[in-house]
């Protein structure tokens, strides 16, 4: 029996193990607002992430507004892009194998479950870009030893490192993976060979300013209060006057919380601020501006009309291919390299040199491109062949000669005054249909 009729009969794959349920960790008041508060700002040991309030942090802080934009940003290009299977050589590659790898990424944990590519995918840059490390376990067949049959995300909270054996695994269990069974994409840290630095953790301290921002004012706002307004009291005031004055205040606001308070001693007056630094909606943009900095998104993309202290620059065409060359670099690349590290291993052992592949991102404006062609097509700097090239195209026999009414070959800005462009146009037309009738057959030099 041949590999694939075996592979075909083990269908659909078998399942030989899930990795438990998700634990559920608690907020542990505002402590996530800043990851570094449990690690003590301690760079030089190891972070052995653990359900603790460090895991907290990431989760939470992905779930502010503009932290789930630049996350998903990421991940819906790279759904845009979807993937591929193929070799090196694509003309050599086999259908059923070809078919077999991608059903495996189209159904990673199997036919019979609902996970697919889509969700499979989206979960994975979540948790890279996110926490900075994606984990997921590689199930291999029970009669085909060595052929990978499914993939199972693993949320990284969930996982340790074992000094004693060098081997990531399940916390609260006895299950190490080897590094054949285990996919680990990360974001390298210099200080940390074992777990993936975060982005979060690079703009921790801008997220919490917004935290702090927002509960301030929310202090106000909740007191019935203007957060511009401020309480004069006379300059000559004895201090234990003022106490006074000022815990009366407080009773009165207590028992009148929507009511008028009497003032003992003091004027009330609105302030303006000085400072735009400190301005709330300055504030906002700057935390804002340097989350998007750190992720480095275009504005656009995560729905911020204004690019702020960006530079407005927000919407070029020059950005968003810089943010796609930035996916290439920060989401294709490394996970294509690790996917073929533990599964393109896995395929060449069965002598299968097919292996997954994100599609291709067009970096280049269309439009842009067509009417430069068309310009140098017609000044005769371009001739048509090479655009055929460019396209991946097969020439054509008179497509390596400036066309007919191009400038300088003969064309319209003849002096002799005669009427050349219709018979241009005709001459033109006779080539595409001799080149026609020469690849069907009906015509021969």
């Amino acid at each position: 029996m041949s590999i694939l009729q075996t592979i075909q009969k083990a269908l659909p794959f078998q399942i030989t193990r899930k990795p438990g349920r998700k634990q559920n960790i608690g907020n542990a008041g505002y402590g996530w607002m800043y990851p570094y508060l449990a690690m003590a700002g301690n760079y030089g040991t190891d972070r052995q992430k653990s359900a603790r309030v460090t895991w907290s942090t990431y989760y939470s802080a992905m779930k502010t507004e503009i932290i789930y934009s630049c996350i998903h940003a990421y991940v819906v290009e790279t759904l845009s892009a979807n993937f591929d299977v193929y070799s090196d050589d694509k003309d050599t590659d086999d259908p059923d194998i070809v078919n077999y790898i991608t059903d495996f990424y189209q159904r990673p944990a199997g036919s019979n479950e609902h996970e697919d590519y889509t969700n499979y995918i989206s979960k994975a840059i979540q948790s890279h870009q996110g926490t900075g490390d994606f984990f997921a376990e590689v199930s291999f067949d029970d009669t085909i030893r060595g052929l990978p049959v499914g993939q199972y995300f693993i949320q990284p909270h969930r996982m340790m490192y074992h000094y004693d054996t060098d081997q990531y695994g399940l916390i609260g269990t006895n299950i190490r993976y080897e590094p054949d069974e285990l996919i680990h994409v990360m974001i390298p840290d210099i200080t940390n060979e074992l777990w993936g630095q975060s982005p979060i953790d690079i703009c921790a301290k801008s997220i919490m300013m917004d935290i702090n921002a927002r509960n301030f004012n929310n202090d106000f706002f909740e007191a019935k209060m203007d957060p511009r307004g401020a309480f004069e009291f006379d300059k000559e005031m004895k201090d234990d006057d003022v106490r006074t004055a000022v815990q009366l205040m407080k009773e009165q606001a207590k028992e009148n919380p929507r009511g008028h308070i009497t003032l003992h001693g003091a004027k009330y007056q609105k302030v303006t601020q000085s400072n735009r630094d400190l301005e709330f909606t300055t504030l906002l943009n700057m935390m804002r501006d340097r989350c998007i900095m750190t992720y480095q998104v275009p504005p656009k993309l995560v729905g911020v009309k204004d690019g702020g202290q960006l530079g407005g620059k927000g919407d070029s065409e020059e950005d968003m291919k810089l943010f796609k060359k930035r996916l290439q670099g920060r989401i294709f690349k490394p996970f294509e390299s690790e996917f073929k590290r533990v599964l393109g291993s896995a395929w060449k052992s069965f002598g299968w040199d097919e292996e997954f592949h994100f599609g291709v991102i067009d970096l280049e404006d269309k439009m842009q491109r067509v009417n430069i062609e068309n310009i140098r097509l017609r000044n005769g700097s371009l001739v048509v062949n090479e655009v055929k090239t460019g396209y991946g195209e097969d020439p054509v026999e008179w497509g390596d000669e400036p066309l007919s009414y191009a400038v300088g070959n003969g064309g319209y800005l003849q002096s002799n005054g005669e009427p050349t462009e219709p018979v241009k146009q005709i001459e033109r037309d006779t080539f595409k249909v001799k080149s026609i009738l020469r690849e069907k057959g009906y015509l021969y030099d």
